[in-house]
């Protein structure tokens, strides 16, 4: 049985994807698969891929349309064969062998998701400690108390940050919005509402790259990224309404939703003088 699938998606990253899959490649681990989703690349993306594809038993290349990331992440959802999958994005990479300790946590605790940690990196390899509050839970709790947790000390909700159990994610229909940026912060409140068993594994493994071209950068791109986020929060407002056995809880993330509209408008430049 496949232990584990690693999902990138892949939109012209012809520039980062060796650093990318190579860090993959060099994990400590047994019966895993990498699966590269080509999303309508123009440049050489596919073809590198496919390189890794021919070199690699366990790496897979599927191209298709261009969908956008989100789309991209639910293919590779649907052609997943592992017991647990992690989304890694393009442009960044993992640490070396970091992945057995992950795989033996979830193993042994029987996770639903298995929170880690992240460094930044820059253009020049330097690598910058991620400076939000740490969630400090060493024990396994109800999604529902780690979203509190994470709300509390406003911990980035980045869906690249977490292990999943294939399982949990099929039986609660947890997809991705295709057609929408800023997917991470409607995807991460759902996944922990839903989640039986959570714990922080407290290991950094991932490095984030401060990509100025990122999907989020470009200023030709503010006004839909806005546009989503706003209407993001409108869905998690009506999420929201269902929490009833935790008022606490229901305000955090009403909290957290107003906060993400203000920063729509304000980043979107959507109100003018």
């Amino acid at each position: 049985m496949v232990k584990l699938s690693l999902i990138v998606p892949a939109y012209n990253v012809q520039e980062y994807l060796s650093r990318c899959i190579d860090s993959l490649i060099n994990q400590n681990i047994d019966n895993y698969e990498v699966i590269i989703v080509n999303d309508g690349s123009t440049d050489n993306t596919k073809e590198l891929a496919e390189s890794y594809a021919e070199r690699y038993l366990f790496i897979k290349c599927i191209t298709q349309e261009n969908k956008g990331l989100s789309g991209a992440r639910n293919t590779g959802i649907r052609y997943a064969q592992g017991k647990y999958v992690m989304f890694i994005d393009s442009d960044d990479y993992i640490k070396s062998n970091s992945l057995k300790k992950m795989i033996n946590v979830m193993d042994k605790e029987e996770l639903d998701i298995g929170v880690a940690d992240f460094c930044y990196v820059d253009e020049k390899n330097n690598i910058y400690q991620n400076d939000s509050k740490p969630i400090k839970c060493d024990e396994v709790i109800s999604g529902r108390k780690f979203l509190k947790k994470s709300l509390e000390v406003k911990s980035p909700m980045m869906v690249w940050k977490s292990i999943y159990k294939k399982e949990f994610l099929i039986k609660n229909n947890l997809f991705f919005l295709e057609g929408y940026n800023h997917e991470d912060e409607h995807f991460m409140p759902l996944a922990y509402l839903n989640a039986s068993r959570v714990k922080d594994i407290q290991m950094v493994f991932y490095y984030y790259y401060i990509n100025q071209n990122g999907i989020s950068k470009k200023p030709s791109d503010f006004e839909k990224n806005s546009m989503d986020l706003i209407r993001i929060c409108y869905l998690l407002k009506e999420e929201s309404k269902n929490i009833n056995d935790d008022v606490e809880l229901k305000q955090l993330l009403q909290n957290y939703i107003v906060f993400l509209f203000l920063s729509s408008v304000y980043k979107g430049k959507l109100i003018t003088n």
